[in-house]
């Protein structure tokens, strides 16, 4: 397969996949964000089914035992299906822990879980391309890798 490549824009080529970092951290995602019509920052922001309170009172008086809604320790990465508005078939944001392997990794396994050939990786902040393809060229050779620095879109919405 072919090596990582560091894009400046990654408006000028297709590919499969754009892995993003959540917004704190990517100057890309409210770009990005737009052309999908703001559905990425309603994923992130929905906290899952809640109960209203006469509901739950109403189960209260009446001593219903109510089954107790489970919510994820840690956010799941957020699929977008983005064909048509953007050069992708698909965003995933995926949360960032401060471990660029370990962040790295897990991009590499839902583009293999999706089964893309290509990856465009929108790096987190303060997150140095070189590094990302070093990491990426030495452990995932089999998926192609574009990435682009949140430095590059700050540089671009100017």
């Amino acid at each position: 397969m072919s090596a990582p490549t560091i894009s400046i824009d990654p408006f000028a080529n297709p590919c499969g996949l754009w892995v993003l970092p959540p917004p704190r951290l990517s100057a890309w995602f409210p770009l990005v964000d737009w052309y999908l019509n703001w559905q990425m920052s309603k994923g992130i922001a929905y906290s899952g089914l809640h109960l209203p309170n006469e509901v739950l009172r109403l189960a209260e008086d009446y001593e219903v035992e109510l089954p107790m809604i489970k919510t994820a320790q840690q956010p799941a990465p957020l699929l977008i299906l983005s064909h048509g508005r953007l050069p992708t078939d698909k965003c995933v944001v995926l949360d960032y822990l401060e471990d660029n392997e370990n962040w790295l990794n897990q991009a590499h396994q839902i583009s293999l879980d999706l089964d893309v050939k290509n990856v465009h990786v929108f790096l987190p902040a303060k997150v140095a391309k070189e590094q990302a393809a070093k990491i990426w060229g030495a452990s995932f050779a089999n998926r192609e890798a574009r990435f682009s620095s949140d430095m590059e879109a700050k540089g671009s919405l100017q």
